[in-house]
């Protein structure tokens, strides 16, 4: 007879075959586990379902099912800025940052002298869009009119920031690694083909020269160095009750050093389902490895799952959790 309960809300149907693997693992690592998945806009369990103590794991922020006894692990946004001040107060080097205003001054000190643009909104920034490399002296002289009707500094209500820019060599360069509970589950280094401009000459115009991979033709490594790896996990272990994080790093050129970007805490980093990660993952997964067009995701998922052994992994961290804190 069980004696514990896990209830893991995702975010809807196409995650279930993923889980439906995932808790029979759980299942077969402690028979003491009664592991159920719901998507997100479930309403109602049975009541026998609260007789034993229980752990709820979310990938998401909000979701219908009322939670009536155990403690919830959830998946949540949190400000960049925010994310940023829990790096430094964890030792975790990070770019300063700060938030986007017509006609602010930057220190030269802080800055030096070329800064990043992007947008606060994680949705408006997963596809690369309206992230831009600028001078810290034009990005002083900004005025409205330098930004399109369309640009999204017009419709990102959050606003936009500015950071300061990390040298990641002629290439543009950064590793997102996948952790849950600071287990790695995947990760990888997208390195632009075309070469970064000449900084000095560095964005001439607002638009001229965007700074993420996600918008630039990439190659994609997927055997990423070991202090990557480390640092990922030092990052969730400052962000211990969030289920699922997938964290960006940077590597300076000059020094070799790490910085964190960002850690992607809002849970829509699944990307063994996610619609972006059939488009995008395991297609650039499945070609990196000679897979053709045409089974490029079947492929990449694959390799994708077996690259650390992912669902492995998320087993074991839930049915670790379950033993641990459900009440």
């Amino acid at each position: 007879m069980s004696k514990r309960s896990l209830l893991v809300i995702h975010r809807g149907p196409e995650y279930a075959r993923d889980f439906d693997e995932i808790l029979a693992k759980v299942r077969t690592l402690d028979r003491d586990i009664a592991a159920r998945h719901l998507p997100s806009n479930f309403i109602g369990l049975p009541a026998d379902v609260w007789q034993h103590p229980t752990l709820t794991v979310a990938l998401c922020s909000t979701f219908r099912l009322p939670i009536r006894r155990g403690p919830v692990l959830k998946n949540h946004q949190i400000d960049k800025l925010v994310q940023q001040e829990k790096f430094r107060k964890n030792s975790i080097a990070t770019p300063l940052a700060l938030l986007f205003r017509i006609g602010m001054r930057l220190d030269k000190i802080d800055f030096c002298e070329h800064m990043v643009l992007t947008p606060m909104s994680l949705h408006l920034t997963s596809t690369g869009r309206g992230i831009h490399l600028l001078r810290r002296v034009q990005a002083e002289r900004l005025t409205p009119a330098d930004f399109p009707a369309d640009h999204l500094i017009r419709i990102d209500r959050k606003g936009y920031f500015v950071q300061k820019f990390i040298d990641t060599g002629e290439h543009v360069s950064d590793s997102r690694v996948s952790t849950f509970f600071g287990r790695i589950l995947y990760a990888n280094t997208a390195t632009a083909r075309n070469r970064m401009p000449p900084l000095p000459e560095a964005a001439p115009n607002l638009l001229s020269n965007t700074i993420s991979g996600l918008v630039q033709e990439s190659d994609w490594n997927w055997r990423p160095e070991p202090d990557v790896l480390d640092l990922a996990k030092k990052v969730h272990a400052a962000f211990p009750n969030i289920p699922l994080l997938g964290t960006d790093i940077l590597r300076e050129a000059r020094t070799g050093k790490l910085y964190v970007l960002e850690c992607n805490p809002g849970g829509n980093t699944w990307h063994f389902s996610s619609n972006f990660g059939r488009n995008v993952w395991q297609v650039k997964m499945g070609l990196s490895f000679g897979a053709s067009e045409r089974n490029a995701e079947a492929v990449g998922r694959k390799l994708l799952l077996e690259q650390f052994g992912a669902f492995d992994l998320v087993a074991e961290a839930l049915a670790e959790k379950t033993q641990q804190l459900a009440a």
